[in-house]
């Protein structure tokens, strides 16, 4: 399985097409003007970007936000590379798929390791579609590219004083082909990168919307709470579960080799329930 310290430019966007939904490739002529309307169609550039012919740019995080912060940090790299405004980013919950695996052929969250192992591969991606579409404008406005600077979600033609949005190119950038060796910011041209930024996460944490792995709810779903000895290496000597069993929604108190477990239909059920457990503990 490939991790993203070996998973090249190319081939993720290759992944990426195929997972995001297809990105439909052709042959661009520079110097070529398309002074025709442009299409009006979504740009799903590989699988964690896609712009919107209305300017939105939805990112797929396949990171999961445990309260590590990394979805301000990941669209912190994103936004920086692809040069859009903060605020224009939407992100959400990307699902399986093979372009994700990361941590030991898994598509895994831990180990602090999410800036280390995206820092690259995550801006690479985001500068490359970037360079997707001052392409796309380049070749609809008949110019190089290098007359063209992709900023803040606008692409500008430096000469003229044209310019086109991201979603106006969107469609037009669809059909061209990743080009290979773009080049990421040099520090100096951070934007967002090692600035104090807000944290994107932060209402939804604080008014109890944002939904971790603990609030899930799957039909015939059960939740178990694991009481430990509080001292290293202790085992059971013995307990009574006759309190825990009478909390509402406990179905099952259980004695497992370092604990008790209490099983029961929600996680505050189980959590109410240990707290009620008798266990003398032999340590």
């Amino acid at each position: 399985m490939n991790r993203p310290s070996d998973l090249s430019r190319r081939r993720f966007l290759q992944i990426g097409a195929v997972a995001g939904g297809g990105l439909t490739f052709g042959m661009s002529l520079p110097g070529c003007s398309r002074t025709g309307e442009l299409p009006k169609e979504r740009f799903v550039a590989n699988a964690w970007v896609t712009i919107h012919p209305d300017n939105r740019v939805v990112f797929l995080i396949d990171k999961i936000e445990m309260g590590q912060g990394v979805i301000t940090s990941m669209s912190m790299l994103l936004a920086d590379e692809l040069e859009v405004p903060w605020d224009r980013i939407e992100t959400e919950t990307a699902g399986e798929s093979e372009a994700y695996r990361n941590l030991w052929g898994l598509q895994a969250t831990g180990g602090s390791l999410t800036i280390r192992t995206y820092w690259q591969p995550l801006r690479q991606a985001a500068a490359t579609v970037r360079a997707m579409l001052c392409q796309a404008a380049a070749d609809h406005w008949g110019t190089e590219t290098g007359g063209c600077l992709a900023e803040q979600g606008v692409v500008r033609h430096l000469d003229s004083g044209r310019s086109l949005t991201y979603g106006q190119l969107a469609g037009a950038a669809a059909q061209l082909t990743p080009p290979d060796g773009v080049a990421v910011k040099s520090p100096d041209q951070f934007r967002y990168i090692g600035k104090p930024m807000p944290l994107r996460e932060r209402a939804s944490k604080s008014d109890g919307s944002a939904e971790f792995g603990i609030d899930v709810q799957l039909p015939g779903l059960l939740t178990a709470v694991v009481v430990r000895c509080p001292v290293f290496g202790g085992k059971v000597a013995s307990f009574d579960g006759e309190m825990a069993l009478a909390v509402p929604g406990v179905l099952h108190v259980v004695q497992i080799p370092d604990g008790i477990g209490v099983v029961a239909e929600s996680y505050w059920a189980a959590r109410s329930g240990a707290g009620k457990l008798r266990v003398e503990w032999d340590n």
